[in-house]
Order: C-alpha cells, then sequence, then structure tokens
C-alpha cells in the first residue's frame, strides 16, 4: 500500500505518489485545503456540511435598445466550507488558514490524480474559538478560480 504524501517542494509544486483506486473508496468527502501556515505547510479535511454559490461579475458591457447587453461576464464558485467538532489548539491551528497568502484546494480527476488549486480566502475577522463551547468549529469561505465568457 503505497503512502499518501503531501509535501510541496521548493517551487510550491506537490509532489504526490501515486495512489491505486483501491484506496479511493476510503477517502472522505468533504473540501481537503493544504496552506502556508507560519509553522510551515499545513492540512485540514473540512469535512462538516458546505454551501457552494455563484459570484458573477460584468467585464464590459454596452447598451442596446435599452438593454444591458454583456460583452464579457466572469464566473468563480464560492464554497463556504466547516470543520467538525474541533479542540480550541486544533481551532487556533486550523485558523491560520485565513493568514495564509498560500491557500490550496486538493482535488482527484477521473484517473485519481491530485492537483492543487490555488483559491483566494477573504481577508476580515473569523470566529476562532468560544470557551462556553467545549468543542468549536470554524468556517470559512474560499473563492475558486474564474472562468470567463465572452461574445464571439
Amino acid at each position: 500500500m503505497k503512502v499518501f504524501d503531501l509535501s510541496f517542494d521548493h517551487t510550491f509544486g506537490l509532489v504526490l505518489d501515486e495512489v491505486t483506486p483501491s484506496e479511493t473508496a476510503c477517502r472522505k468527502p468533504g473540501v481537503y485545503l493544504y496552506w502556508l501556515s507560519p509553522t510551515g505547510w499545513a492540512g485540514w479535511l473540512f469535512e462538516a456540511f458546505a454551501d457552494s454559490e455563484k459570484e458573477v461579475r460584468a467585464l464590459g458591457s454596452f447598451r442596446q435598445a435599452g438593454l444591458t447587453r454583456y460583452t464579457q461576464k466572469e464566473s468563480a464558485e464560492v464554497l463556504t466550507i466547516r470543520t467538525r467538532h474541533l479542540k480550541k489548539w486544533q481551532a487556533e491551528a486550523i485558523a491560520t488558514v485565513f493568514e495564509s497568502v498560500a491557500v490550496f484546494v486538493l482535488v482527484h480527476d477521473d484517473q485519481d490524480v491530485t492537483h492543487k488549486i490555488p483559491v483566494e480566502v477573504p481577508t476580515g475577522s473569523f470566529p476562532v474559538w468560544k470557551d462556553a463551547n467545549r468543542l468549536g468549529r470554524l468556517e470559512g469561505r474560499i473563492t475558486l478560480p474564474a472562468r470567463r465568457s465572452q461574445r464571439a
């Protein structure tokens, strides 16, 4: 059985051992993030329920016959991801994803090759821990790379 290695090389290229198809059935569903933390590379499977929405922006438009016609639009998928029950030290370690400048989501294609996709984590303030709850959970938003469509 091969080991699933998530180490990065010096050029931020992902190095993964091959994963056999029989091992893929054991994967848990969720969103796996990998990021550069203050102490090195960190990763976490956000396995609680996630929400997905589409963010669309117009990049070019004109008015014709009283209507706005678009020449180019850009759309990106925005995910709200959540963790399950965390201890305080886990929540504090995972919360470093919010301050990271290099965050990737790991996805598997049909041939079970793992790809790293850079994602955007918005800035702002994020709840990390509440003493009233003995187990916490983190919630954050990530934006996947945008796609563009345009008129011919």
